[in-house]
């Protein structure tokens, strides 16, 4: 298999994977990697392919130590310098990997273009969680403009910069633009949602309405008729939707292994009924069963000083609130 083409599958990735078991296979994978580094120890693909076995094994020494060897091998090779910047944000040290793969792309060689939107990707989405909203949609706006796809990741990416900074018009519009070409309910869903940040809830309440009524799992389409009926001023239409919403997911949910989706639909839940307290516990909750920064990102943007830790906190317009996770729009 070509180096191009082994690599195509790893190169747009854009989310770390929480502290979840290692898959057995991976060790085998490991061995057979390292057998083949000991016949040929200067090909850099091997190198690459086992760390990303070792990243999977929860093993970050061994991953960085063979990106970094990647990276000797072949220094102008993007996709190493991409996950050493996300194991530097990973560490606590953000502003040394987006300087590092700043610097990564500004020298890399023009063989390196097709890996260009997925660094884009990761560095929007570091600064996002720093906080720095506008060079976080100028990040995702590259990188779209830079690929011959449209990129999922980095249309969520610019949406999510665009509701911070109050683009609410900008971020309907992008992504209605979006689902003719994508054809994803992930992108739809999120449409949904920017209507309703964006005031325009009522155009799309007869199409929350059907869902409601054909889906099996009411909870986030509950959610959103609540948003729409609060921002309608019906407070008692609302009470009952959230009320109706909490005792489907109450009833879904297992104590023994809670689905972590619904622990942020929950607390989504609390919040929008005001009980900061209990939403707050909730992400807290999300947070040590493994939920990423985009699971937990609705929840922690809607009361941000109660709710969330910093770097996920900048707010939108004062007409949006955000969503449920979309993991359950079923």
């Amino acid at each position: 298999m070509k180096w191009s083409a082994c690599l195509a599958i790893l190169s747009l990735g854009l989310v770390w994977p929480g502290m979840a078991p290692a898959n057995p296979g991976h060790e085998v994978t490991v061995a057979e990697l390292s057998a083949q580094i000991a016949k040929a120890p200067d090909l850099p693909e091997l190198y690459f392919q086992r760390a990303w076995n070792y990243r999977e094994m929860q093993r970050p020494a061994e991953a960085r130590a063979d990106w970094e060897k990647t990276l000797t091998l072949n220094p102008g090779f993007l996709p190493a310098s991409r996950e050493l910047a996300r194991m530097d944000a990973l560490e606590g040290r953000m502003e040394e990997g987006i300087a590092r793969l700043r610097q990564a792309m500004a020298s890399a060689p023009a063989d390196q273009a097709f890996h260009r939107p997925g660094c884009h990707s990761v560095l929007a989405e570091l600064l996002l969680k720093q906080g720095k909203n506008d060079e976080a949609l100028q990040e995702a706006q590259t990188g779209l403009d830079s690929s011959t796809d449209l990129l999922l990741d980095l249309c969520l990416l610019r949406s999510e910069a665009q509701r911070r900074l109050g683009k609410l018009d900008d971020r309907v519009r992008d992504l209605a633009a979006a689902m003719t070409r994508l054809r994803s309910f992930v992108v739809k869903s999120k449409w949904y949602d920017a209507m309703i940040d964006a005031g325009r809830g009522q155009e799309i309440l007869p199409e929350v309405e059907q869902e409601i009524a054909n889906t099996r799992f009411q909870a986030s389409w509950l959610i959103r008729r609540a948003r729409i009926r609060q921002g309608a001023g019906d407070q008692a239409g609302a009470a009952s939707d959230l009320a109706s919403a909490l005792v489907e997911i109450n009833h879904r949910i297992r104590p023994e292994n809670p689905d972590i989706s619904l622990i942020c639909d929950r607390g989504l839940i609390h919040a929008l009924k005001g009980d900061h307290a209990a939403a707050a516990a909730d992400l807290e909750l999300a947070r040590k069963q493994g939920a990423d920064f985009w699971m937990t990102l609705p929840l922690a943007a809607l009361e941000p000083a109660k709710v969330s830790p910093p770097g996920e906190n900048a707010p939108p317009g004062p007409a949006a609130v955000p969503t449920g996770s979309g993991k359950n729009d079923n």
